[in-house]
């Protein structure tokens, strides 16, 4: 029997008062660029993928009223957004049989399409617990020159995470207290540090970490597997934050038509 994956899409962001006016909605996954929504756009890439089973939305009133137009199952937004993932998660497992995986694909890459996903789930294969999308730096700068981003720096690596994660449910829901704890100390630099420890933490400021760290450190907080997928699709870490990149992502829809 082949691999069951079903798809979460979290798409509970709110916009600040000024995108909000720039964009026409105060809904990050609602936003519209050439007549689609963000979350048009990552429902698209889903259903068109040859590996993907279901799919749930986790949103506020605005996106389960659309997701009502598209036929597509949508539950309310949670307090937070681990709690969204979780209850998407407990969603998905009520079918029969339930996934063997299921890959997180965040509504704010308005280049996101199926072949991506595909070739994800394809490069997701050795076994791990959790897949990080990983984009380096020279193949992001070169598909979107000028536009911002941030980047890690390991040994011999310049990397961005991507908003597409691979993982299995086992492994996801022993990791539950790490999402929540990493949730609340994110505005918190001591509080993060004391998360990942103070000696990863400085070797990592010194730029001493390399991939293989970051796996070891993955299963000492986690108690599962991870590793990035390196050489990720650029399109992966291409997400809207703000105007600029609102304007950015119009000026690259508006050339590729």
């Amino acid at each position: 029997m082949s691999e069951i994956v079903d798809a979460i899409l979290p798409a509970g962001g709110k916009l600040d008062a000024e995108f909000a006016a720039a964009a026409g909605t105060n809904v990050k996954a609602l936003i519209k660029v050439n007549g689609k929504t963000f979350l048009d756009v990552a429902i698209e890439a889903v259903r068109g993928s040859g590996k993907i089973r279901n799919l749930i939305v986790i949103g506020g009133e605005e996106v389960q009223e659309h997701c009502k137009t598209l036929g597509v199952d949508a539950i309310a937004e949670a307090n937070t957004g681990p709690e969204n993932m979780f209850n998407g998660l407990d969603a998905l497992c009520q079918a029969s049989p339930p996934p063997d995986r299921v890959i997180l694909v965040m509504t704010d890459l308005p280049l996101l399409q199926s072949e991506h996903l595909d070739w994800v789930l394809e490069n997701a294969n050795s076994g791990k617990d959790i897949y990080l999308t990983a984009v380096r730096d020279s193949n992001f700068l070169s598909a979107f020159p000028g536009c911002p981003s941030t980047f890690v720096s390991l040994v011999g690596e310049k990397l961005t995470l991507g908003g597409v994660t691979v993982i299995r449910p086992e492994a996801m829901r022993r990791s539950r207290p790490y999402f929540q704890a990493a949730f609340e100390l994110r505005k918190s630099k001591i509080g993060l540090a004391k998360l990942l420890g103070y000696g990863f933490t400085l070797k990592f400021l010194l730029k001493r970490v390399t991939v293989q760290d970051a796996e070891d450190k993955i299963v000492s907080l986690l108690k599962c597997s991870g590793t990035p997928i390196l050489g990720s699709p650029p399109q992966l870490a291409f997400d809207v934050d703000d105007v600029f990149d609102f304007n950015y992502t119009q000026k690259i829809v508006s050339e590729k038509q």
